[in-house]
């Protein structure tokens, strides 16, 4: 399935101009986990998902990616959002 069309589909373009589609694939949450937030958002990025919240925590490894969700593992087709939660030794108790 197309999820995503650059430029938009009613854009009228020249014969042979370059479209970019973005297919939706079954996949499955990496494991994040342990990593930085830098590392973490080109991960899921690379597996062709969206950050939509950085949530902060005291649990875990100071600056380091405790969690996300959904779940690693976790069937959800690229492209969708992922929540990454993330430790900060300076969160708000």
């Amino acid at each position: 399935t197309i999820i995503q069309q650059s430029p938009d589909p009613n854009t009228q373009l020249p014969r042979g101009s370059a479209v970019t589609i973005t297919l939706s694939v079954p996949g499955e949450i990496p494991d994040v986990n342990g990593m930085s937030l830098d590392d973490a958002k080109n991960t899921l990025a690379g597996a062709g998902y969206i950050v939509g919240n950085v949530a902060i925590t005291k649990q875990g490894s100071d600056s380091r990616v405790v969690r996300t969700e959904p779940e690693a593992g976790t069937p959800k087709r690229p492209g969708e959002a992922v929540t990454i939660y993330v430790n900060s030794a300076s969160a708000a108790p």
